[in-house]
């Protein structure tokens, strides 16, 4: 079969080849070089190879030893492989060495690390005992306040165990200045014989009642129980102790199931005893710091009562003085204001009196002035009213602030321009008075109803 370059049956022999050389090596048992070295003096016939090992394996190792097998080369062209070609064996790059090299050192680490881990969690079992399931404290407690009351039946627990952590009760014990009575059970016979020969025994209940304690009490047999019993150097349940807490904890009696019940109360009742003096103490000195914090509560809250007070003291002359001042501002501003409309008038009433002209007519009108005053103007009957207000306010005695009245019947006359009357407004908000005629523009003396003769009299607003 002719195959160009590309053909595959060059490979497909050589792979074949190989294939002998590995199944020889696995029957005999032999290294590589041997198994090729065979299959070359046989000219590649297994068979033949297999049977004549025995005779040849002299020559062999003398052909091995004198020259090493050339590597099978790739066909370039059609040409099947050639038998009696030696097959190169896979060579090693010294990058993957490296890397196997350099591995090993972690592969020992890691195992290690396990063995270590396997001994520790071993070594952990053995001293502590089997690790129980996380739960919360009051779980732990709960339940032993349950089973407890199951055990004594409805109403049957005269001590109320509280239904707390260990941690709440103790910071409550030395808050209060009690005693501290710790109780552990755990599910056998033993701790419930305990109850009826130590914890209710007719002889410790009334020492126990008299002591006032509060009572905690936990299975040892739950998270919360071995871990409070670990602290406090417990070994095993049942177990009642006797503790005051102060900035540490005392314990000062305590009774476990081998103490008879004559040696249990005669323990409490010196334990107690011993310890009383110190508890009245800490009960006195809890008075009086009481006592000095209900002092110290006074005084703070007088300070704060005279604070408050001082504040309102201040908050009120700070306000007064706020208005004061608010008060100053405007007077300064209403005066300022008051100046320039005086100002005003004042230039008004000097241009006038620059530009006056000496009127004729028709019409005679006589003016009084508040002074006494009177001027007579006059005017022809179609006189504007803002000219004859001009004439009227450039007279010497005219004050700055007027309006002009008829004599018979006493009315205003609305002479005023618009800006005066803006001007007077100005005025009334000031406190003065103001124009009630109502200006109307571009009208004479005659629509006003002026007539010759007239005795009109002029009005000081500020007056």
């Amino acid at each position: 079969m002719n195959m160009g370059p590309d053909g595959d049956e060059g490979w497909d022999e050589e792979g074949r080849m190989e294939e002998m050389v590995f199944n020889l090596m696995q029957e005999l048992g032999i290294d590589f070089d041997t198994a090729n070295a065979y299959l070359m003096t046989s000219d590649w016939d297994y068979e033949r190879a297999l049977a004549s090992q025995g005779d040849q394996a002299a020559a062999m190792d003398e052909g091995i030893r004198n020259r090493r097998p050339a590597a099978a080369p790739v066909p370039a062209n059609n040409d099947a492989a050639v038998p009696g070609r030696a097959v190169q064996p896979r060579q090693v790059g010294i990058l993957e060495l490296l890397s196997r090299v350099m591995v090993l050192p972690f592969y020992a680490f890691y195992s290690i690390l396990c063995i270590t881990r396997d001994l520790f969690f071993m070594l952990k079992a053995r001293v502590f005992g089997p690790t129980l399931p996380p739960t919360e404290p009051i779980e732990d407690v709960n339940d032993f306040i349950a089973r407890h009351e199951e055990a004594l039946g409805p109403g049957g627990d005269p001590y109320n165990f509280i239904a707390a952590p260990f941690v709440e009760v103790m910071r409550r014990a030395k808050s209060e200045h009690r005693v501290l009575a710790v109780f552990f059970s755990s599910n056998t016979d033993e701790t419930r014989r305990f109850l009826g020969t130590h914890l209710y025994a007719p002889g410790l209940k009334p020492l126990l009642e008299q002591m006032r304690p509060l009572f905690w009490g936990c299975s040892i047999e739950r998270p919360e129980g071995r871990n409070v019993s670990s602290r406090m150097q417990v070994e095993s349940a049942p177990y009642l102790g006797l503790f005051i807490v102060t900035d540490s904890v005392q314990r000062f009696a305590s009774v476990t199931a081998s103490v008879t019940p004559d040696a249990a109360f005669e323990r409490l009742f010196n334990g107690y005893n011993l310890v009383r003096p110190q508890l009245d103490a800490l009960v006195a000195q809890r008075a009086r710091q009481s006592e000095s914090v209900m002092l110290r509560e006074m005084q703070d809250r007088e300070y704060e009562e005279s604070k408050a007070r001082d504040r309102e003291v201040a908050e009120k002359k700070r306000k007064e003085e706020a208005e004061r001042k608010q008060r100053e501002d405007d007077q300064l501003a209403h005066e300022s204001r008051k100046e320039q409309r005086y100002a005003k008038l004042r230039d008004y009433k000097e241009n006038l009196r620059q530009e006056s002209k000496e009127g004729s007519g028709d019409t005679r009108i006589q003016v009084t002035f508040p002074n006494g005053t009177r001027q007579k103007y006059l005017l022809d009957k179609h006189t504007s009213a803002e000219r004859f207000f001009d004439l009227v306010f450039q007279s010497e005695p005219c004050p700055l602030y007027f309006s002009l009245f008829q004599a018979v019947p006493r009315q205003e006359i609305g002479i005023a321009p618009t800006w005066y009357r803006e001007i007077c407004e100005e005025n009334l908000e000031a406190g003065g008075c103001t124009i009630e005629a109502i200006y109307q523009p571009h009208v004479t003396i005659h629509d006003l109803n002026i007539r010759n003769g007239d005795n009109l009299m002029v009005r000081d607003l500020e007056a």
